[in-house]
């Protein structure tokens, strides 16, 4: 069929064979032959194309694809529509589970030519999961689901095959949802502080807040395996509440109690998903509020990319978090969408620059695009934190292009709450023999 062709689909709400029908075949498949081959194919964007375009539009697009993908596929094999974004394909012909997944990958060709959506050419990918074996119908089913899954975790266009090793990791990532979820419930995860230094001077102005999880089995599990477990289960918004509601009332009781450190700030980063809940505003009002923290000691990181990804329009979120007195800062700035013409138009206070700008700041290229960074965040009055300094050099260079912060191993590691106290309170006292004398 022409890529162009409108093709003809099933009217909306009229039912599909779907799930049923698929798990007849596979029975029918293991009765013949002891074995069958499921993949899952799920149009990446799908949903996108239907806002853009309309419901009939999509409908057309899956009618395209059904032959194409039936072009790919072995005489035998069954083409079954799955809902209104995706199918399923039962294939009786594969001796093994790579030869299955080499099957899978070859769907690449029905997704290369463009299909037609009213006046203008759409490219669309999928993502497939594969299961293959002489398991019960069900079984292959549910082993094709968290193929897709994963597949999909791992981008656009991507193809997984459901064995051991996913098996294994699947039960690994439930039982670690379970404990984190216990670990929030009960209190158990704790708050570390990193501080930002002033380069010109070598004290501490703020400090950033980190989720910390030492497991009672397990021990000290990082932040990037148990963040994105919060993220994926629904937890991120009470882990990132307890991070801010913890961080905010210990910065009062150090501006309170540590000399010196009236005017010292906290961080706290944000991720993706409490932006696209729409909860965050009131979670930073709650803060505030049961905290007696002065807004202004308050500054969010956000990822960039993260705001792009969650809303077509983030001027209006980081205004209305700004609205509430607090700081907004771009964290990772470089690495994602960041430009600096785009910078100028978001309302921000601050960037924190990608590590990746200080690896190389000894290089005179790197130099010169640090330095017109600078040179620029001056001139729009915003502030600018250097993160991963590692090295005295770093630290040097970064002083004399002008930036004013930074953080990294080299100045300061993360400390847990009483550790970063002694810290901050021998620095205020150093700092406030240095006025007096």
């Amino acid at each position: 069929m022409p890529a162009d062709h409108p093709g003809v689909s099933e009217p909306r709400g009229h039912p599909l064979p779907g799930r049923p029908a698929v798990a007849e075949r596979l029975e029918a498949a293991r009765a013949a032959r002891g074995s069958a081959t499921l993949m899952l194919v799920d149009v990446d964007g799908f949903q996108d194309v239907r806002t853009a375009y309309g419901d009939a539009a999509g409908d057309a697009l899956l009618a395209a694809l059904a032959p194409r993908l039936s072009a790919t596929a072995d005489g035998d094999d069954a083409l079954v529509p799955l809902g209104h974004d995706g199918f399923a394909i039962v294939a009786t012909g594969h001796a093994g589970a790579w030869e299955a997944a080499d099957a899978a990958r070859r769907l690449a060709a029905a997704w290369s030519a463009p299909f037609r959506v009213g006046d203008e050419e759409v490219y669309v990918s999928a993502s497939v999961g594969v299961a293959t074996g002489g398991a019960p119908a069900a079984e292959l089913l549910r082993q094709a689901d968290a193929a897709l899954d994963r597949a999909r975790a791992r981008g656009c266009g991507q193809v997984e095959l459901y064995d051991d090793a996913l098996r294994s990791g699947a039960r690994e990532r439930v039982r670690l949802a379970s404990d984190l979820r216990r670990a929030i419930a009960a209190g158990e995860l704790d708050v570390s502080y990193q501080p930002i230094i002033e380069l010109a001077t070598g004290r501490p102005r703020a400090v950033e807040a980190l989720a910390r999880w030492n497991h009672p089995e397990r021990g000290a599990i990082s932040p990037g395996v148990f963040v994105p477990v919060a993220e994926r289960t629904g937890l991120i918004g009470e882990l990132g509440r307890h991070v801010l509601g913890t961080a905010c009332r210990q910065l009062v009781r150090w501006r309170e109690e540590l000399p010196g450190m009236e005017d010292l700030w906290v961080s706290v980063n944000v991720s993706a998903h409490q932006i696209g809940s729409g909860e965050l505003p009131g979670d930073v009002k709650d803060a505030l509020r049961d905290s007696g923290l002065p807004p202004c000691a308050l500054a969010l990181e956000v990822i960039e990319s993260a705001i792009m990804e969650e809303t077509d329009a983030p001027g209006p979120l980081l205004a209305l978090l700004r609205g509430l007195g607090v700081r907004v800062i771009l964290d990772d700035f470089g690495t994602g969408y960041s430009s600096l013409s785009y910078l100028r138009r978001l309302p921000v206070d601050g960037l924190k620059l990608d590590r990746s700008f200080i690896d190389g700041v000894g290089h005179p290229d790197a130099a010169t695009v640090l330095e017109a960074i600078l040179g620029l965040t001056s001139r729009l009055g915003l502030l600018v934190i250097a993160e991963g300094v590692e090295t005295h050099e770093h630290a040097e260079r970064l002083r004399d292009l002008g930036c004013q912060l930074a953080q990294g191993y080299m100045l300061a590691r993360p400390l847990p709450a009483a550790e970063m106290a002694a810290v901050l309170a021998e620095a205020g006292q150093a700092r406030t023999a240095l006025n007096e004398s």
